[in-house]
């Protein structure tokens, strides 16, 4: 169809400005639905005309006719929700049509260790949920523990580059929490709490003896175009250090700490998951770099937890052995096929839980033509 769709009119920009009016643009129209159709608290109406001015049929753009339809009987309002909140997924573009859309993106396409999560982890949608976030780019809702996340992560690399230098000042790095936070919009109450919290924080951090942070080590570290069979990997570690031929990959996470990153503890078993699957996945990624390679001989993974309330508790070491990566290695390959394929197993049937999780990655596994 080619109703529901802007018409830009204006004139066009030179051919040596690469630019795209907006709006002319396939995945503008997904966008541009995902709002429309996410902003209704109570109902949702779509409407169009049989025929155009023209006298030409008129066809439902495939955004609006997968949404669903169902009604839900009675006047129980927490019941619609729940059958909303059940059935409402983003809508399945015809096979051709969604390949056509995504195909520069695909072609262009690394994974990173987030994008292998949100495709695993059956407890926030697993592929639905990679297709939305990461290939569709949908925007989410950023909430103060994100803005928090974020702007901690941004005042460690700051603390680490001045620490190299020389020239730390922790004002400098409470300055930099500060404005990576104000950066993000969040409502002004929940501003002024986090500020506060990452100010005691900071300084609660770096006025411990031992200091958590040592010279000479790497923040930030981006490695990318790293090839693992056919899949194209990349992401950013929070900080590597050397130690004669060996490398410690350290990830900072804020929250409560974990006891252990093999906790049987169901409650926290798939924090657990996370923090130890993106410590495989960077080792994967320093292998695979050819930086590295030459200069190594072992790598450790750790977690850093940033608001442990004593030091004892900060640090979770991850042995990596080869099993564990190889293992990691058949996950990602066989994601890699499912993600270029754009082929997205239904998970329903699978429990929102760790044991989910595991089944998941073990049916995945299986597919696995050399070792399924």
């Amino acid at each position: 169809s080619e109703n529901w769709q802007p018409h830009n009119r204006g004139r066009r920009p030179p051919a040596n400005l690469p630019l795209q009016p907006y709006g002319e643009v396939y995945d503008d129209y997904v966008k541009l639905a995902y709002v429309a159709t996410t902003r209704a608290k109570r109902s949702f109406i779509a409407a169009t005309y049989n025929y155009d001015s023209q006298g030409h049929e008129l066809l439902p753009t495939p955004l609006i006719a997968a949404l669903p339809t169902e009604n839900v009987d009675g006047d129980d309002d927490n019941q619609k929700i729940i059958a909303l909140e059940e059935s409402l997924t983003w809508p399945r573009l015809e096979a051709a049509s969604e390949k056509e859309m995504l195909r520069t993106r695909l072609d262009e396409y690394r994974m990173s260790e987030t994008a292998l999560l949100c495709f695993l982890d059956v407890t926030r949608g697993g592929p639905q949920y990679f297709l939305e976030t990461q290939l569709l780019r949908l925007p989410e809702v950023s909430t103060a523990n994100m803005a928090h996340g974020t702007a901690m992560h941004k005042a460690l690399q700051m603390a680490q580059l001045l620490i190299n230098t020389n020239d730390f000042e922790l004002s400098a790095v409470i300055e930099s929490y500060t404005k990576t936070f104000e950066a993000q919009q969040i409502p002004r109450a929940e501003t002024e709490r986090y500020l506060s919290y990452g100010q005691k924080l900071l300084k609660q951090l770096f006025s411990q003896d031992p200091q958590p942070l040592m010279r000479g080590s790497l923040p930030e570290v981006t490695i990318n175009n790293v090839l693992l069979g056919a899949a194209r990997l990349g992401g950013t570690l929070d900080r590597l250090d050397t130690r004669e031929d060996s490398l410690i990959i350290t990830d900072y996470k804020t929250g409560s700490p974990l006891t252990s990153l093999t906790t049987k503890d169901q409650h926290k078993a798939v924090k657990a998951w996370r923090h130890r699957s993106q410590l495989l996945f960077y080792s994967l990624l320093v292998r695979g770099s050819a930086h590295y390679t030459s200069k190594i001989k072992t790598i450790h993974g750790q977690v850093f937890y940033v608001e442990a309330e004593d030091p004892k508790d900060q640090i979770r070491r991850l042995a990596i052995d080869y099993a564990s990566l190889d293992r990691m290695t058949r996950l990602i390959e066989t994601v890699w096929r499912h993600i270029i394929a754009l082929d997205f197993p239904d998970i329903r049937h699978y429990p929102a839980s760790i044991a989910g999780i595991t089944k998941f990655e073990e049916d995945l596994l299986k597919e696995d033509p050399l070792h399924g």
